[in-house]
């Protein structure tokens, strides 16, 4: 619930990329209907039913298809947490999404006592119980610690998350990691870590930083 008109704009306006570098903004859901520079996603999208319905306040996978969307969060931490999204709902987000043509941007994590107890694979293996197909689904790691708290995993870490994701699914999983991501990490998890890119939060709402980022790419 961030973001503005005005910085979207700026976004247009001021971002470059390279060719082979694809960026995927996800405004907020009024920025929705307008032009974006590059590839567009949406933050949510309603679990209910797929095409319409009366579920006031709600958006439809074939809403945000209508608007120009490609991609769709699904899973982020704070909707498990804030508003209770367990399996059952987003596996029903998945369905819909995918429906619609839609690629799902799929986040999960483990928690600062998940990572402490050894227990970071088992509480992923739980969350993605309801994928069945990753062929179509970017797979977001997320480790709940390292949001906005500046701590960043260690790449041994982070490539064992990779490796039990492509011995589940497929070794060409599309996998990005998303905590803490700055200017001053965002080259060594491009370069060096086993991900294919990476999820920017906060640092995604300052222009040129985001700017940094993206030339690292």
């Amino acid at each position: 619930m961030n973001g503005s008109k005005a910085l979207l704009n700026a976004f247009n306006s001021n971002l470059k990329a390279k060719s082979n570098t694809e960026v995927i903004i996800c405004p907020p859901m009024h920025l929705l209907s307008q032009e974006v520079s590059f590839s567009k996603g949406s933050q949510n999208l309603s679990w209910n039913y797929p095409n319409s319905g009366a579920f006031t306040g709600e958006v439809s996978g074939q809403m945000l298809a209508e608007s120009g969307c490609k991609y769709v969060l699904i899973g982020h931490s704070e909707r498990r947490q804030y508003f209770g999204e367990n399996n059952e709902i987003l596996s029903k987000k998945l369905e819909f999404a995918l429906q619609n043509n839609l690629t799902p941007i799929f986040c999960f994590g483990e928690s600062l006592e998940d990572f402490q107890n050894n227990q970071t694979l088992n509480v992923i293996e739980q969350q993605l119980s309801i994928v069945n197909d990753s062929k179509n689904i970017i797979f977001a790691y997320e480790p709940i610690w390292s949001i906005g708290t500046g701590l960043v995993p260690k790449k041994s870490d982070v490539s064992k998350v990779c490796d039990f994701i492509k011995k589940k699914f497929a070794n060409d999983a599309k996998i990005v990691y998303g905590g803490s991501v700055n200017s001053g990490n965002a080259e060594e998890i491009l370069n060096e870590w086993p991900v294919v890119g990476i999820l920017v939060g906060g640092s995604s709402l300052k222009l040129e930083e985001f700017q940094k980022i993206i030339d690292f790419a």
